[in-house]
């Protein structure tokens, strides 16, 4: 709320606008015409600058539906100055409808573009002056409709009678304010727009049941003396909500919190907005054909085009979406500090490559590599180091594998995995013979009980038996070479052939035992 202000002043002030004015149409009856002019001018143009100052201190996006607001009040403003000039300048009484009822109708224009605005996630500016465009052309239509005459044509006008001029205010009317509610009810507590919802709410329901009591009397009666106050109170109501409801802090709304009847308004705009179009074209076209014909084509084009817009947008969006989905596949699948294929994308590729190997009845053979004293690296250097040598020797491997279907993996702490579609035991060998070059010409230090420099055990395991074992078997195997390779003295290879009977238990206690050599064999040399 405003600082300088505080409720009850505000609502005196209001009371005491409305008592003065009741007062002097009472007070001067024959003159209350003149009177009650100048306090429907005062009324709108406070609340207009009220309006004004409240989109000055919105963000951007709430401070265009704001100055639609705005626009709003000085088209009803310019229409209530040039009905007081009519009947208090030039003394005309007016039986017909006039440009002043024009600028009446036309207000719920832009208020209606503020209503339907959609939200900041799903603006697309080009989208709003289309509809902006829309508007326009619903509005030249509706000066034909009302004065069956094409504007400054400078043919006779043939203006529609008063009494339907009412009815077709009530109806315009309850359409604002029920927008304005559906949006007040769809938007999130936390929408940046929620605000300026409930501040049109009121206004525009207090307009709307003002204006119809107040319209159906005047025709009646042409002076309604302390009635005129009615015409007041929705823009007494409209400041008094402007100042006293404060503006709230700007908070996106994603996506997927939207109500979805929030969904359907942004869904269903285009098409009212159409459909209002087609609507007023085909009134028109009974005395206008041509023109009612071109309007029906021209909210057919623009339908077309933004439904072509939204679905070159959808279709990029899926476009996106499918990148963004296969980016996060491979990172899934991909150990974030060597760069190379995790435990997670072995295990998938194993499984896919064991039904190849039996289909196609050919070998497939699994490498377990072993950076030997591994630790004794991370206790003598630090982790930072240990981090860089797997690093290095993740590179040194993925570059012995010559063959685009080879996959090297990352299985565990310093342990790699690579997995060898179509080669037997011998073509295996001939690669973990590759990688130990690779990792020897690397020159990474570290001093173990082989020698001073970063050295590899291979465990090696080929299967060649047609649908028989397992993966799980052949991972098995490989840990078990890999086991007799660091139990042989480190830097060794060690080729054992995938036995369809090899049983869990056995690769369980070579898991354990390979533990215990690496942790024996560190011991060893820190003693």
């Amino acid at each position: 709320m405003n600082s300088w202000l505080k409720p009850r002043d505000i609502l005196v002030a209001a009371v005491l606008f409305l008592g003065i004015h009741a007062a002097a149409s009472a007070a001067f009856p024959a003159t209350s015409s003149s009177v009650s002019y100048g306090f429907f001018l005062i009324a709108s143009l406070a609340a207009l600058v009220l309006c004004c100052r409240r989109a000055l201190t919105c963000d951007l996006v709430v401070r265009r539906n704001w100055m639609l607001v705005c626009v709003a009040l000085l088209l009803w403003f310019a229409g209530t100055f040039m009905a007081a000039r009519m009947q208090v300048v030039q003394h005309i009484s007016p039986a017909s409808a006039t440009l002043a009822d024009f600028l009446y109708f036309f207000y719920g224009v832009p208020i209606m573009l503020a209503l339907s605005s959609p939200e900041e996630s799903r603006l697309v500016p080009l989208f709003f002056w289309l509809d902006g465009v829309q508007a326009v052309v619903a509005g030249f239509l509706a000066y034909i409709a009302i004065f069956s005459v094409v504007p400054f044509s400078g043919a006779a006008q043939h203006p529609i009678s008063v009494s339907l001029l009412v009815w077709t205010y009530d109806v315009e009317n309850l359409i604002l304010a029920g927008g304005a509610t559906l949006r007040l009810l769809a938007s999130p507590r936390d929408a940046q727009d929620r605000r300026l919802f409930q501040i049109l709410s009121i206004f525009l329901w207090t307009y709307g049941a003002c204006a119809t009591i107040y319209n159906h009397i005047v025709v009646a009666v042409p002076d309604a003396g302390v009635l005129d106050v009615l015409v007041d109170l929705p823009f007494i109501a409209l400041a008094v909500a402007v100042i006293w409801l404060p503006v709230v802090e700007r908070k996106a709304v994603p996506l997927i919190r939207r109500k979805p009847l929030a969904l359907f308004i942004d869904n269903a705009r285009p098409v009212i907005f159409a459909m209002a179009l087609v609507a007023l074209g085909a009134a028109v076209s009974q005395r206008h054909f041509i023109i009612g014909m071109l309007a029906i084509g021209f909210a057919m084009a623009l339908y077309g085009l933004r439904s072509t817009m939204l679905q070159g947008r959808y279709l990029r969006s899926q476009q996106a979406l499918e990148e963004a989905k296969e980016r996060l596949e491979e990172m899934a699948l991909m150990d974030g500090l060597t760069g190379i294929a995790n435990r997670r994308c072995f295990d998938q590729r194993l499984e896919l490559e064991w039904g190849r190997a039996n289909r196609l009845q050919s070998p497939l053979s699994l490498l377990m590599i072993d950076i030997d004293s591994f630790k004794n690296l991370n206790d003598t250097q630090g982790h930072r180091a240990g981090d860089e040598c797997l690093v290095k020797v993740a590179a040194a491997l993925r570059l012995a594998l010559t063959r685009g279907g080879d996959l090297l993996a990352r299985y565990g702490g310093e342990e790699f995995a690579a997995l060898l579609p179509g080669t037997d035991a011998d073509g295996a060998r001939t690669v973990a013979l590759r990688m130990q070059t690779a990792i020897r010409i690397l020159e990474v230090t570290n001093p173990t009980a082989v020698g001073p420099r970063m050295t590899i055990s291979i465990g090696i395991s080929t299967y060649e038996l047609t649908r028989r074992g397992s993966p799980a078997q052949l991972v098995d195997s490989a840990d078990g070479a890999l086991y007799k390779a660091k139990q042989g003295g480190r830097n060794r290879i060690e080729v054992t052939p995938m036995q369809a009977r090899a049983m869990a238990g056995m690769a369980a206690n070579n898991a354990v035992a390979l533990r215990e050599i690496k942790a024996g064999g560190e011991a060893e040399l820190e003693t």
